[in-house]
């Protein structure tokens, strides 16, 4: 049972046994409202330099509820139990709190909104027809919410990150060699990451975290059937 395997601690009762025992919900219900603005514009600066930049808007709003439970089949709620735990049940927002288990029906703690603006901005240059090299600094926004099917009951805010990269697209060896390189760091705030409390999964903002890297890709045309 879910008892033997770890996944639930011990009850101060015993589950039933019955083969109509228990059927674990992991459920709920999420709302979300978003509206986005975006523009992107180029410039040439001269006949081998271009400007590139953009943004967006973003705002969402956010709504829920948690619907973590154990029926006996059909729909007989045997976890939470109101009679020990009267507050794990609660159609009021603010007011529920998790039995120790971590069983809860009610509404998360919302509506919570996020909002971010995300600017995008980068040079080319293409010195002649085969070759490009670029320049990009750009705005990530992953917008927060909540972690529906579990115990958290409280929102997880946005990640954001800044994205610098460097690169190189070219085609060389008259057309023999075509190749893209490039370098760079991404700069993450507010992290997002799952976690564990209890044996319950939760989604978490866990910090700052950096990721610096390098890619190349190259594809030889060796001469007539090969690639």
């Amino acid at each position: 049972g879910f008892q033997d395997a770890g996944v639930l601690p011990p009850f101060p009762i015993v589950l039933p046994q019955t083969t109509a025992c228990c059927n674990l919900q992991l459920s709920g219900r999420q709302e979300t409202e978003a509206l986005a603005f975006f523009a992107d514009a180029e410039l040439a600066l001269s006949d081998h330099l271009t400007l590139r930049a953009g943004g967006r808007y973003a705002w969402e709003e956010r709504d829920g509820a948690q619907r973590f439970e154990l029926l006996v089949e059909p729909d007989i709620r045997f976890a939470p139990e109101v009679a020990f735990f009267p507050d794990a049940v609660s159609d009021q927002r603010g007011e529920a709190v998790p039995d120790p288990f971590g069983f809860v029906v009610a509404p998360v703690n919302g509506p919570t909104s996020f909002d971010a603006f995300t600017p995008k901005i980068g040079l080319d240059f293409a010195p002649n027809n085969d070759i490009l090299l670029y320049a990009t600094i750009q705005r990530g926004f992953k917008s927060g919410g909540y972690n529906i099917g579990s115990s958290q009951l409280d929102p997880f805010e946005p990640e954001k990150i800044w994205s610098y990269e460097l690169g190189l697209k070219g085609s060389f060896l008259d057309g023999a060699l075509d190749l893209a390189s490039a370098v760079f760091f991404y700069d993450y705030t507010n992290l997002q990451a799952q976690d564990s409390v209890a044996n319950q999964p939760i989604i978490r903002n866990v910090g700052a975290a950096e990721v610096m890297g390098f890619e190349v890709e190259a594809l030889a045309r060796m001469g007539s059937g090969f690639r």
